[in-house]
């Protein structure tokens, strides 16, 4: 299994240890389709990567950020141009879109109104801009910034030149996105936590491609996001309880 979580959960004062936050896709997938009852919403993230980016002149170097389709409802972040991306463009052959962050729009794009529908290349493959961050919503996880974002699903065309054929997407033991999500009304969050636990113990015991045995008892600690994620997160964080 891989484990890297991109500087998202870093090192803490008076920790002995390397906090680590980063899961599988599936995992989420099965949390999301499974806990309901106790996560009103739920989404996923990671990076961001180094990408060639072309459609805006020359080809550069821009950083991507992968997102799970629900990830801007989930935050409530809306678009101040176009739309955000959603479900349906976080499915494996959906055609490719995108969602430039609203700094990078104005200096790669010199604030052009009409972006929204034009082609750009990410690395090899061909996508599509669908929106532009509103300009308030500048990052998530402290200290990290990003260009744009990208659907989870768009792992499989556009990879790190450092992955090399490790698959991404669909294998239970490729840990690499950080997953965060909404508690039910008057669910606490001990009740969230045996409910994350059930389904990580199921998953990576007894799932597709078992992980642990029940020897190992394996678990997982769900933690508030301005507690988990490193540094302040106070525009963001109050949001998600």
């Amino acid at each position: 299994t891989g484990h890297s979580s991109f500087g998202d959960c870093d090192d803490r004062p008076g920790h002995s240890i390397r906090i680590d936050c980063s899961l599988s896709v599936p995992f989420f997938q099965a949390m999301r389709a499974q806990g309901a009852a106790s996560f009103s919403q739920m989404a996923a993230f990671a990076g961001p990567w180094p990408v060639n980016f072309s459609g805006s002149g020359p080809a550069t170097r821009a950083q991507g950020t992968y997102v799970s389709g629900d990830f801007f409802s989930t935050l409530g972040v809306s678009m101040f141009l176009g739309r955000a991306l959603g479900p349906t463009d976080d499915t494996p052959g959906a055609p490719a879109a995108i969602v430039l962050d609203y700094g990078y729009w104005r200096r790669a794009f010199a604030s052009d109104p009409t972006v929204v529908g034009r082609a750009v290349r990410l690395n090899d493959t061909s996508a599509m801009i669908v929106g532009v961050t509103d300009p308030q919503f500048t990052n998530f996880t402290p200290g990290k910034f990003q260009d744009f974002y990208m659907p989870v699903s768009l792992v499989t065309h556009v990879r790190s030149e450092w992955w090399g054929n490790g698959e991404r997407l669909f294998d239970p033991g490729a840990f690499w996105v950080v997953v965060i999500g909404r508690l039910q009304q008057g669910v606490s969050l001990a009740q969230a936590q045996a409910t994350a636990n059930t389904i990580f113990r199921n998953e990576t015991i007894r799932g597709a491609k078992p992980l642990f045995t029940e020897a190992d008892k394996p678990t997982i600690n769900l933690q508030y996001v301005r507690e988990g994620l490193g540094g302040a997160t106070a525009q963001v964080a109050p949001m998600l309880y």
